[in-house]
């Protein structure tokens, strides 16, 4: 027979403890803050002054001049034999 007082027995369990309640607590606050501030609509202007200009990227390739036509070698003489 088992005595329910007995003072080696172990307690149980209640399931969670406050602690573990709280760090789930303050996780879902921080997950659902972070969720609020990537969907926040509005611009996120990250520079005061504009991006600067820059160089050779806004007019067209310059037009190249055709190759010049090349003639063929001449041929050389056949030898006698």
């Amino acid at each position: 027979m088992t005595y329910p007082n007995e003072p080696r027995r172990s307690p149980e369990s209640d399931g969670m403890s406050g602690a573990m309640m709280a760090g789930i607590a303050i996780a879902l606050v921080l997950f659902l803050g972070v969720i609020i501030w990537a969907f926040n609509a509005g611009d996120r202007q990250t520079a005061s002054s504009p991006p600067p200009s820059t160089t050779g990227q806004g007019a067209p390739a310059p037009k190249l001049a055709p190759a010049p036509e090349r003639t063929p070698a001449p041929a050389p003489s056949p030898k006698a034999q």
